[in-house]
Formats: C-alpha cells, sequence, structure tokens
C-alpha cells in the first residue's frame, strides 16, 4: 500500500470504530497510527479518547483484515487504562537494542515530590529501575504475548511514568520510583516540575501536502507527533544523548517522503506539569 492509501485506511476503520468521538481527535488519532505503520515511532499513547478492550481489538482486527500490511500493528493496555499503539516487530526490536545496551541511551530523571528539584538517578537508582523493567521486557518479547490485537498488562501504579516515557522513546525518563523510594502519591502532578525551567522538544510535521488536517496551530497545518522536555539545570549532562536521539529521529522520519519534519526546541516554565 502507498503511504497516502495507509493512511486513508485508517482514517476510514477509526471513523468507523469510533464514529462518536470528534472528528479533530479521530484524526489526530489516525496520523499517530500513522507515523506507527509507517515506521517513525514504534509506539504511541492513546490519549484522544477512551475505549473498551474490545473495541480497540475489533479497530486493530478490521486493519488486519485490510491488508497484511497492518499485521504487525498491535495494542497495548497497561491497568485497564492506559493504551498503546504500537508495531509490533518493531517495537521487539528497539526492545532487544534496550537490552543489550543496558538503557544507556535514555537519561533517567527522579521527579519525586519529596526532592527540592529534579535528580538524574544514581547508578543503583537506575539500576532498580531497570530491574523492574527487565520483567515487562520478556513480556513483550514473548511473541504469543503480542501475538493478538490486544495485549493486557498490569505494574505498578508508581512505575507508570517511568514505562510511558520508557515506551514511547523520550531519551529523558522521568520516574517517580528509583527503588529506594516511593513517592507518598502516585498521582502524575505530584512531583517537583513545578515552576522548574525546562527545556521543551517538539517535533512538528507539516501536513499541508494532505487534504485532511489536524491540530492547526499559527504557523501553519501543523501536526505535533511528539513533544518531551529536560530540567535546563541537567540539560547539558545529557545533551549527547539527546542529540543522539534527534539523530535517529529525523533519519527515521524520511519514511514520510515529503512531507517536512521540524525539531523545535524552546524553555517553558509551568506551575504543575504531569508526569
Amino acid at each position: 500500500m502507498s503511504s497516502h492509501a495507509v493512511l486513508e485506511a485508517i482514517q476510514k476503520v477509526a471513523a468507523r470504530h469510533f464514529r462518536r468521538q470528534l472528528g479533530s481527535r479521530l484524526k489526530a488519532f489516525a496520523h499517530d497510527i500513522y507515523f506507527v505503520q509507517l515506521g517513525v515511532r514504534p509506539v504511541f499513547l492513546n490519549d484522544y479518547f477512551i475505549s473498551t478492550t474490545e473495541e480497540l481489538s475489533a479497530f486493530v482486527r478490521s486493519l488486519h483484515q485490510i491488508s497484511r500490511d497492518f499485521e504487525e500493528l498491535g495494542c497495548m493496555v497497561f491497568n485497564e487504562e492506559f493504551v498503546y499503539f504500537c508495531h509490533r516487530a518493531r517495537l521487539a526490536q528497539t526492545l532487544r537494542n534496550e537490552v543489550e545496551s543496558r538503557f544507556s541511551d535514555r537519561i533517567f530523571v527522579n521527579v519525586s515530590k519529596a526532592l527540592k528539584s529534579p535528580q538524574i538517578c544514581k547508578e543503583e537508582e537506575t539500576a532498580a529501575i531497570i530491574s523492574q523493567l527487565d520483567p515487562l521486557v520478556a513480556r513483550l518479547l514473548d511473541r504469543p504475548g503480542l501475538s493478538l490485537e490486544t495485549t493486557e498488562l498490569v505494574i505498578a501504579q508508581e512505575l507508570i511514568p517511568a514505562v510511558s516515557g520508557w515506551l514511547l522513546g523520550y531519551p529523558v525518563v522521568y520516574t517517580l520510583w528509583t527503588g529506594s523510594q516511593i513517592s507518598d502519591s502516585v498521582d502524575g502532578l505530584d512531583n517537583c516540575l513545578g515552576s522548574v525551567q525546562l527545556r521543551l522538544f517538539e517535533v512538528n510535521v507539516d501536513l499541508a501536502s494532505y487534504p485532511d488536517t489536524t491540530r492547526r496551530d499559527p504557523s501553519g497545518n501543523k501536526f505535533r507527533m511528539m513533544s518531551f522536555s529536560c530540567p535546563i539545570e541537567i540539560y547539558e549532562a545529557g545533551r549527547s544523548i539527546v542529540d543522539g536521539f534527534k539523530e535517529a529521529l529525523l533519519r527515521a522520519t524520511k519514511k514520510l517522503g515529503d512531507l517536512q519534519v521540524e525539531w523545535n526546541e524552546s524553555t517553558v516554565c509551568y506551575p504543575k506539569l504531569m508526569v
């Protein structure tokens, strides 16, 4: 299937299965699935709308039935709440690379509320986090475990921020848990990022060549494919990892053909920030 045919198929199936959702949300949802399908990124988190496991499975199954091109598309649901769509083969390869490198291309940052400011995790803290991720990696690398349209998994709630940042491929991964301590609350807003200066990274795709565009902003027909942040105070220590991530991502976006991809950086500060 051509890239345009892939996007059109996703849009039509999404409109059929999630017809109650607003058109703008469905368009954004379809584009995120599209980027996963093309291999620009292995996973995306669906925070556009809430659906049952049955609805998610039916959506993925319909795409499987349209073309073998979609046979690697799958869905993972963590704790019956957090829904991730993935390209199963590419996710498996990413996980194998992570195991071999022992997550050396990630910066784990402790943002527990007990701290005065975010801190790069110490070596033993990173080791504790990885020890919790290892069983999940083993489960996801178990091919039968990802053979269904939707895979349901349960993990400790306090690990959700770290698991989410890790699965989404962010080079900077925020965590509320470091092995030696657990935050008094696992609420994503209960952290020490409030009023902290952050370096914000955004990856936007210009959709001007498509008839349907989403997430318009003053600069044109832009779709925000990804965004993540890093506290200014520790950015210099992790700059090489962020730069390496940028190079790899921009190489991957060449699969989008003529679509222009922009990497934008800015400094921001919020009273509160969800992780």
